[in-house]
């Protein structure tokens, strides 16, 4: 076994002492939840046998209600554990660890939920596919770099793209629909889709005043953003940035010139405003010049007392 990086914050080859990582925190965990419908899984890249990763155990506590999800996040929190709400992925609360315990992701999951599916699915495939498993793997060692240099943003967007295939395919092979997919009329809009800024910054073409689409500077204060594309062609965008909890701003809505009053704009907004509740957020705002004023009442926002203060 040829180890790259052992820190826990660098990369590694297979390690098959991983499960037995897992199980010492399962263990306790299993202890603490006695009495609640709730199992156990191992997730994440260390759950798949001979797949490189990041020596970090990933936990989902698998939940059938929310009802269930309250009971394990009140025994979590009486052991230390920090519930720090969904992180934006509706169907899981994140939490925090005790320090005293070895550093892992652990987290709290409805069953058929999206990101339940998302884990299983992707872990599933990829242990019963060599095939795949080699090519994910060749994905991270390639971008192994950039953990050793902290950007672990770029890291992980460095693997989306074939997240994105690996889990098209787990789907398809399970017959499961792509749930962030809406199809209105001929134009699909999906919700945290890849995408290079440049088709962004190629709807602004008319707009003298628009600066460069910056995607991965974005990402990081982004609850998700939603594209609208006409076969291939992306004809309409929305960024949805938030404050990690209760607060979603709705930025850089564009639709393309030869596709607008078509009611593209309107269903980008109604998807950010569906996702935004989804996550839990209770005010969604907007800033938007007096021109728009009557496409934003007509999504349903409302003038507020709010101070808004431009710059330059």
């Amino acid at each position: 076994m040829s180890i790259v990086n052992t820190n826990e914050f660098g990369f590694s080859e297979y390690d098959p002492s991983w499960p037995d990582r897992f199980e010492s925190l399962a263990s306790p965990l299993r202890t603490l939840l006695n009495g609640i419908d709730a199992e156990i899984e191992h997730v994440g890249s260390t759950s798949v046998p001979g797949l490189a990763a990041k020596p970090i155990i990933d936990i989902d506590i698998v939940v059938t209600t929310k009802h269930d999800l309250v009971a394990v996040t009140e025994r979590l929190q009486s052991i230390g554990y920090l519930a720090k709400g969904t992180r934006g992925i509706p169907g899981r609360e994140a939490f925090d660890q005790p320090p005293d315990l070895p550093t892992h992701h652990l987290y709290a999951i409805e069953r058929g939920s999206k990101p339940y599916l998302d884990h299983v699915l992707l872990r599933d495939l990829l242990r019963r596919r060599d095939d795949l498993r080699q090519r994910y793997a060749q994905v991270k060692r390639e971008h192994a770099h950039l953990l050793g240099a902290m950007d672990r943003m770029g890291y992980q967007d460095a693997k989306s793209d074939v997240i994105a295939e690996l889990l098209n395919l787990a789907r398809s092979e399970a017959r499961l629909s792509d749930p962030t997919i809406e199809v209105h009329g001929a134009v699909t809009y999906r919700w945290r889709e890849s995408f290079p800024d440049c088709e962004v910054d190629d709807l602004h073409v008319l707009d003298a005043r628009a600066l460069p689409f910056w995607g991965l500077r974005a990402r990081p204060i982004s609850l998700g953003w939603v594209t609208a594309r006409a076969g291939d062609r992306l004809v309409g965008f929305g960024n949805v940035a938030w404050d990690g909890h209760r607060h979603a701003f709705l930025l850089d809505v564009v639709v393309a010139a030869a596709e607008r009053r078509k009611g593209i704009g309107t269903q980008l907004v109604a998807r950010a405003i569906h996702e935004a509740r989804q996550a839990e957020c209770e005010w969604i705002h907007v800033d938007f010049e007096s021109h728009l004023t009557p496409f934003y009442e007509g999504c349903g926002f409302l003038a507020s007392a709010a101070g808004v203060l431009r710059l330059g």
